[in-house]
């Protein structure tokens, strides 16, 4: 084998374990959703920058979702990375139920890293909700998804339009 020598070497290598959790996952069906470190990829559904603290809903694409209809596929990211709806990003971060202040009574990501991986990407389709529903709570396995009402709505108590321009 000459001009060549073969001698020992070795190497070393890092495994980053960087597979992401379902939103559904991380939300579960309780009230309350699993608190920790979690990294999840979803489609960027609505952005918030005037909100206190700022940030971004971020729900499972279709093909992602899972086929129980009491877990949310959808999530609130505190953060004020420029995203725009229909983006697929990758978020990084402590998941906290009412961790943030003021409190929005909703699971968040907070203190994420947040990485834009494609643009322009169908939106989840909408998740309809039939009124009435029995308890507020029932309201909670649509946390941070796209919802739509298919019956007639009617808006009450809206003397304040008229009067001082609010609803």
């Amino acid at each position: 084998l000459a001009p060549y020598t073969l001698g020992n070497a070795s190497s070393s290598i890092t495994i980053i374990d960087n597979e992401s959790s379902p939103i559904h996952s991380i939300q579960g069906t309780g009230a309350a959703a699993t608190a920790g470190t979690f990294t999840a990829e979803a489609i960027v559904t609505g952005i918030y920058p005037t909100l206190s603290p700022a940030g971004f809903y971020i729900q499972e694409e279709n093909a992602d979702a899972d086929a129980d209809p009491n877990t949310s596929e959808g999530i609130f990211v505190v953060s004020a990375t420029a995203v725009a709806v229909g983006d697929l990003v990758r978020v990084t971060g402590t998941v906290q139920e009412n961790g943030v202040t003021p409190s929005f009574n909703q699971a968040v990501f907070s203190s994420p890293t947040v990485t834009i991986l494609s643009n322009g990407n169908p939106l989840p389709t909408a998740i309809d909700i039939t009124l009435p529903v029995t308890a507020t709570a029932d309201f909670e396995k649509y946390e941070g998804m796209i919802v739509r009402f298919p019956g007639t709505l009617t808006v009450t108590n809206n003397d304040g339009v008229g009067t001082f321009g609010e609803a």
